[in-house]
């Protein structure tokens, strides 16, 4: 799941590892006949979030379908096709919390969340040594066929740039090295693993992530302000942090390409249409202009239009974002870089208070179970939620399967943890 290019590609046609393992462990959980009673009462805020987020996609996609379909049938389409999705996730939930061995499957999922997320973090700090010693990309050379089947942009997965390299790491996309490089950092500072927040930072460096900056030093913040016990060793990566914060920016500001490195990093690939003009523009005007765009959704007070519908309101107010050319006459289902904004408009108010509520509940409960535990489990949860409340301020929802199965994994097993369930049945078994 943290790693799409470890992919089999057949014919032209890609298929994808992380697909084979649903599907097997889907199988697994549907045939395998120890079951246990689960009851949907008395269950925790994380549960109650989590089924409030569910069944309000599914509303939204629903109202979504109809709404879109008088409006523009591209949208109407989009929303539908997120409902067998849904009731997939849904079912996987109520498999495993159904399932006697559910805690370790839940187990194994965050130990393989894990193992992905360092490898990634070491192939892309391997991909950027190499491209600054030879000129060359690791990934783009040993993925070559991936990239021509999956057709990608530049036909790169790693963009290369005239002065420095955007490593993906083992993905098709920068900033889930960013987001990675998060989770790595925090995950370190609660075990006290200097070399993987270093190898943590220089992957934010190779994959040149906005977004891994940003959530870093939030990192630093948090654990300044509520962990620190060694100033020294705390000092002394923030020291790096710093020295390599202003790598970023003189690599940036060496191609040309901007005055100051950090705007590339925020700048989207988007344009605001005036007349045959067109301007970039940046990841505030999504926050700048939501007032306009709510005017043009209103009903997104109360329920979303479905998934990947939250771009049309910017379109009709003349952002576009995604396809060239694009603008009101012509909107494409497309995402938007904040994912908060976006699930606004997808599942409407209360979808976005159940989903902030949801990261808030388990952020909560993982690092209470941590200090009562000091559990590798609880440890890896918090890294992975902290990790994604800043991928979702600065982009949209990416490697969608591994978080939904990162949600279904922290509410059911902190959730059992918390009821006093999973002593006494892990006792059991």
């Amino acid at each position: 799941m943290t790693s799409p290019l470890l992919a089999l590609v057949v014919g032209g046609h890609i298929i994808s590892l992380t697909t084979v393992t649903i599907a097997l462990v889907f199988f697994d959980l549907l045939v395998r006949k120890h079951r246990r009673h689960f009851s949907a009462r008395n269950q925790n805020s994380m549960f109650k979030y989590f089924m409030a987020w569910m069944l309000i996609s599914i509303a939204s996609t629903l109202f979504g379908f109809v709404y879109y379909s008088f409006v523009n049938i591209d949208y109407s389409l989009s929303a539908i096709s997120a409902l067998p999705k849904i009731l997939f996730y849904l079912l996987f939930f109520f498999l495993f919390a159904r399932n006697v061995k559910g805690e370790t499957l839940m187990e194994q999922i965050f130990k393989g969340i894990k193992y992905g997320v360092l490898l990634n973090i070491i192939w892309a700090n391997l991909d950027a040594a190499l491209f600054y010693i030879t000129r060359e990309s690791l990934t783009n050379n040993v993925f070559a066929d991936y990239i021509i089947a999956a057709n990608m942009p530049n036909q790169m997965a790693s963009n290369i740039e005239t002065f420095y390299i955007r490593s993906a790491g083992l993905n098709n996309d920068m900033a889930i090295i960013g987001f990675f490089a998060i989770c790595g950092v925090v995950y370190g500072l609660l075990h006290s693993k200097k070399w993987l927040v270093l190898i943590s930072i220089f992957a934010t460096m190779a994959s040149v992530s906005f977004v891994g900056i940003v959530g870093i030093v939030g990192a630093f913040i948090w654990y300044f302000i509520f962990k620190i016990k060694t100033k020294k060793i705390l000092l002394s990566i923030i020291s790096v942090t710093c020295v390599l914060t202003a790598l970023f920016i003189v690599i940036k500001t060496s191609n040309n390409d901007v005055i100051v490195g950090i705007r590339t990093g925020v700048e989207l690939r988007a344009q605001e249409k005036n007349g045959d003009d067109a301007s970039s523009i940046t990841r505030k005007l999504f926050i700048t202009k939501f007032p306009e765009a709510l005017s043009q959704v209103p009903t997104s007070l109360i329920i979303g239009t479905g998934y990947m519908t939250a771009s049309y309101p910017y379109f009709q107010i003349g952002l576009s974002y995604g396809y060239s050319g694009t603008n009101k006459n012509n909107p494409k289902p497309s995402a938007l870089e904040n994912s908060f904004v976006e699930y606004f408009f997808d599942l409407g108010l209360f979808g976005l208070m159940a989903v902030i509520l949801l990261y808030i509940s388990i952020l909560k409960n993982s690092n209470m179970r941590y200090k009562q535990t000091k559990d590798d489990f609880s440890s890896l949860v918090f890294s992975y939620a902290f990790g994604s409340i800043f991928l979702y301020s600065f982009y949209h929802c990416i490697l969608y399967s591994i978080h939904m199965f990162a949600c279904i994994a922290a509410v059911l097993y902190l959730n059992n943890y918390s009821r006093g369930k999973f002593i006494s049945e892990t006792n059991n078994n």
